[in-house]
């Protein structure tokens, strides 16, 4: 990209993040996107870093410097500073430095007394005036592109976790050599760095690396790759945002025909799930939907003889329905589609292929009528017409009997295999008992007027009282009563009228 007769040097989205004077352009620029400490855009197309994304921009012909606080150098020959292009962190750091300066922990130092016995060249020897970069580092540094870091300062516990201690507090320590990278900040170690001539740790995002091995494009965190003559690639475990990650790989955007969805996660990283993944997705699901509101995966197709089986909307691929439910063959909304749908009300197994052929019912409150073989309905205990009216539980019956009631429902007693009324029920004998008492009442009230002139206009009935006698529990009893009664007051009456 040409600024009026100048070079952008690197430019993300056509935004100007550093400015050369002539017209060449060279290196690159880290991807600030791959922060903390991850990978670099090391290709310039066109002028610009394809990957690199600064909001800073400037005026054509000036000095374009980086955003306050979030870079360590720029590119423009300022702090002798030839190549800018180091990510480690939010900051960037530079690679290589103006002639006779070299890379201390990211700052270009002047070959001196201050760079002695830090940065060497690569066989061992000091370095000289002409030098731009290290080759190796001494004992209390180690080489990270083309610059020297020392153990423990801040810009170097970005990239190690090695410790200042000469020791670093590792038995396998070797001078010169990061013995563990920080991985939670993008960097893995380089299976390649058995000595302080090779770079200790790769991040995760650098596309070129060191000694054939490297990291992926857009990758934040990963896994190193095993040794070998031929190297190797890191194997991603988080994306930057927005890319997924899919495979060990960063990618724009997850498969459209729903045998995975696309999982976003601001902490953890985006990435593509399979529908069938054990942990993540559905065990044994070729399709799904993602509810990204609700973080839930609804399995639409199980894969192979599995069968979709839905619970309180929470979808499951299983070999056997289980209870409640029978194997459709022809379910959902495709005619071969595999589910698992559910038996009928209070069957509590079925055939297969249908809801209605009941083979086992509710324990206790339903009993199965068998219509043909072993096959039928679940009907109530209390059926009117099959079970025992206002029964609540009740053992099967046996042949075409009816079942026998072992519990009635509220209000119900269990007299013999029947459920009769708990409410108050008048034998023959409290009725006839009841019966009695008005008797005697009437008699009484009789007999009183006898004595008294005001319940009969003052005509003396006389002092004869009913002689009634009941035998309880006589079946004619009642009846009797009722003749006696007749007769006493048919006499108390007589006696008025005299």
């Amino acid at each position: 990209v040409t600024v009026r007769g100048g070079c952008c040097y690197c430019s993300c989205n056509w935004v100007c993040t550093g400015a050369l004077r002539g017209s060449s352009c060279s290196g690159g620029c880290y991807d600030a996107r791959v922060a903390p400490g991850s990978g670099v855009c090391r290709e310039a197309r066109g002028g610009a870093c394809v990957m690199y994304k600064e909001g800073v921009t400037g005026r054509a012909k000036e000095q374009v410097k980086m955003r306050e606080g979030s870079t360590g150098c720029t590119a423009n020959g300022d702090n002798n500073c030839q190549t800018c292009n180091i990510q480690i962190s939010d900051k960037l750091y530079c690679s290589q430095c103006a002639t006779g300066y070299v890379p201390i922990d990211g700052t270009c130092t002047q070959v001196g007394d201050a760079t002695s016995g830090k940065c060497l060249k690569a066989g061992g020897t000091a370095v000289g005036q002409d030098d731009t970069q290290c080759g190796q580092c001494g004992a209390s540094y180690f080489l990270h592109k083309g610059g020297c870091y020392k153990f423990g300062s801040t810009v170097a516990t970005l990239i190690c976790n090695d410790p200042a201690a000469s020791s670093r507090g590792r038995a396998t320590a070797v001078d010169g050599v990061c013995s563990e990278c920080n991985a939670t900040g993008g960097f893995f170690k380089n299976p390649a760095a058995s000595d302080a001539t090779k770079q200790s740790c790769i991040a995760c995002g650098d596309e070129i690396g060191a000694d054939q091995y490297k990291g992926r494009s857009n990758c934040a965190m990963c896994t190193a790759p095993a040794a070998s003559n031929s190297g190797g690639t890191a194997t991603c475990t988080k994306c930057v945002s927005p890319k997924y990650l899919k495979a060990g790989a960063c990618i724009d955007s997850c498969a459209s025909d729903n045998t995975e969805f696309a999982k976003e996660d601001s902490v953890n990283g985006n990435k593509c799930v399979s529908c069938g993944e054990q942990t993540d997705g559905v065990e044994g699901c070729n399709t799904c939907t993602y509810d990204s509101v609700t973080k839930k995966v609804i399995c639409t197709k199980c894969s192979g003889s599995n069968y979709l089986k839905t619970v309180a909307g929470t979808t499951t691929c299983v070999a056997d329905c289980g209870t409640g439910f029978f194997k459709n063959d022809n379910g959902g909304e495709s005619s071969n589609l595999k589910v698992c749908s559910p038996c009928a009300a209070n069957c509590l197994t079925c055939a297969d292929g249908t809801a209605e052929k009941c083979t086992s019912c509710t324990a206790g409150t339903h009993f199965l009528l068998v219509a043909t073989g072993s096959q039928g309905k679940c009907v109530s205990c209390g059926d009117a017409t099959s079970g025992v009216p206002n029964c609540a539980k009740c053992n099967p019956p046996t042949g075409n009997a009816k079942p026998t009631c072992s519990e009635c429902g509220s209000g119900y007693k269990l007299e013999g295999e029947t459920c009769v009324s708990t409410s108050v029920n008048l034998s023959s004998g409290a009725i006839a008992g009841i019966f009695i008492t008005a008797v005697v009442v009437m008699g009484g009230l009789v007999d009183s007027c006898a004595g008294g002139s005001s319940a009969a206009g003052g005509r003396d009935l006389g002092s004869k009282r009913p002689a009634v006698v009941f035998a309880s529990g006589s079946p004619s009893g009642p009846s009797s009563v009722r003749r006696g009664a007749r007769g006493t007051m048919g006499r108390g009456m007589a006696g008025s009228a005299h």
